[in-house]
């Protein structure tokens, strides 16, 4: 999400040799809870959103298992879901009551951390998108918990759909994506036994990947097994006739699925622990923190009204949607490029970041639209050979409350760096006050490629439904 594809090339192959995980960052950008909650979904192979089992938890191990003996019953699955539903509601209902009342006694306030989810790979978040459309569309007459954890469900996966950088539904294996470049297939870098192998076997990773491939690494349990063990199982509780014979059969289900449970659950544990070693960036992750409290207070008072949730949304709210999370994902590579040395080294080889110093600072006079103007002309020595990736304005980093963008004029070589001739693209008089301060020669600087927002998803500057190049 923050490197160029040439980069990731680079470091693919570089993991490859080494036959061990590299980093693709120095900084964690992703917030990693105290006590998440860690859901661990399994479905039925062969039947689309059938439940199997759900196994969660906010520690190092499984607090509570939910079997469903025979998932394409549909009481059997709505009785499985309403013990989720239950427990979703458990976790999620105080925390928007504290949030609700988080005024201290002396007239101050508190912030009460947000709530998290995870999930292992993005197969999971599938699966229970479509468990929380079942659980939002309940019937009317079901337990108005079905419907309400629903809604909580929803707000997790809406967030992951919309801010693929948000924390409130963290992803593991996407997570451990962003940090790492694993010397593995994409297939194989969503099979959660495999990414941990990874991590846990430098020198050997590869290898290690390989001997757990055909273990469950997603949602789904192995054909092999599937046959020999849990579908005469299930075929059991389906024959059984009394109450005792059922649950014998319930409880030889839940010892199979058990060990698979525990396994995707520990190793999700452990995936955590890595990303919790890697040092964060405390002030960008307080800011998105700050934004997903907001978010969780939204989506808890549109509950308490009552809101119902669409099937899809109409065009008019998928555009505004769309441009709020393009807008977004621009500042959050920014935001990269500015707090992370690795991703601004990689954005700098690239042409669309620069960090050299100050070797001449003065304002000119420009001619524009018959007037002259006052812009500022920076000379920046560039380590080593660079130019710039096209035409590209950079922005200014400081920490000012206002940015300042500057356009390249020109760049040559000068034997052991690269002067770079920079002109100023606005904010031309906050930066001519810093010319004494922040831009005077023999200052540091470093700047980053501003991106327009539709290029941070690789659209064209304007998208086809506003009239763009593909209307």
């Amino acid at each position: 999400m923050y490197l160029s594809a040439d980069a990731m090339a680079v470091l693919a192959a570089e993991a490859f040799v080494a036959k061990a995980a590299v980093r693709s960052t120095c900084a964690r950008h992703v917030r990693v809870a105290d006590a998440p909650m860690v859901l661990v979904p399994m479905a039925l192979a062969g039947e689309d959103g059938a439940p199997l089992a759900f196994a969660w938890g906010r520690g190092p191990s499984i607090e509570t298992m939910v079997v469903v003996p025979e998932p394409r019953d549909r009481d059997e699955a709505w009785q499985g879901l309403e013990q989720l539903a239950e427990a979703v509601c458990a976790w999620l209902d105080p925390i928007a009551a504290n949030l609700a009342s988080a005024t201290t006694s002396d007239g101050g306030t508190r912030t009460p951390a947000p709530a998290q989810l995870v999930l292992s790979t993005p197969a999971a978040v599938t699966f229970l998108r479509k468990v929380a459309y079942r659980l939002t569309h309940a019937p009317d007459d079901s337990p108005p918990v079905l419907r309400r954890a629903g809604g909580w469900l929803q707000y997790f996966l809406d967030r992951h759909e919309l801010a693929p950088w948000d924390s409130a539904l963290l992803v593991a294996t996407k997570a451990v994506g962003v940090h790492w470049t694993l010397p593995l297939a994409q297939a194989e870098s969503a099979h959660l036994l495999a990414v941990e192998a990874c991590l846990a076997s430098p020198g050997d990773a590869i290898a290690a990947a390989h001997r757990v491939e055909y273990e469950p690494g997603g949602t789904l349990t192995m054909p092999e097994f599937d046959e020999k063990l849990l579908q005469p199982a299930i075929e059991g509780y389906g024959k059984a006739r009394g109450k005792s014979d059922r649950e014998d059969c319930r409880a030889t289900i839940a010892s199979l699925l058990h060990p698979l449970l525990s396994r995707s659950y520990d190793a999700t544990w452990a995936l955590l622990e890595a990303l919790r070693a890697i040092p964060p960036i405390p002030s960008v992750l307080a800011d998105r923190a700050d934004s997903e409290r907001a978010a969780f207070e939204r989506h808890h008072a549109y509950l308490e009204k009552g809101g119902r949730f669409a099937a899809k949304d109409s065009l008019a709210r998928s555009i505004l949607l769309l441009d709020d999370a393009e807008e977004t994902l621009r500042k959050v590579r920014q935001d990269a490029r500015a707090t992370d040395a690795l991703v601004r080294a990689v954005a700098a080889s690239d042409g669309e970041a620069l960090d050299g110093t100050i070797t001449a600072a003065e304002v000119s006079m420009v001619k524009v639209t018959k007037k002259r103007s006052a812009r500022i002309d920076l000379d920046v020595t560039v380590p080593g050979p660079w130019r710039p990736r096209g035409e590209v304005t950079f922005e200014l980093l400081w920490d000012r409350e206002k940015s300042v963008a500057f356009e390249v004029l020109s760049f040559e070589s000068t034997g052991d760096g690269t002067r770079v001739r920079l002109r100023s693209a606005n904010g031309h008089s906050i930066a001519r006050k810093a010319l004494n301060d922040e831009l005077a020669v023999g200052q540091p600087v470093a700047l980053v490629k501003q991106e327009s927002s539709y290029e941070s998803f690789g659209f064209p500057k304007t998208p086809w439904m506003l009239g763009g190049a593909r209307a």
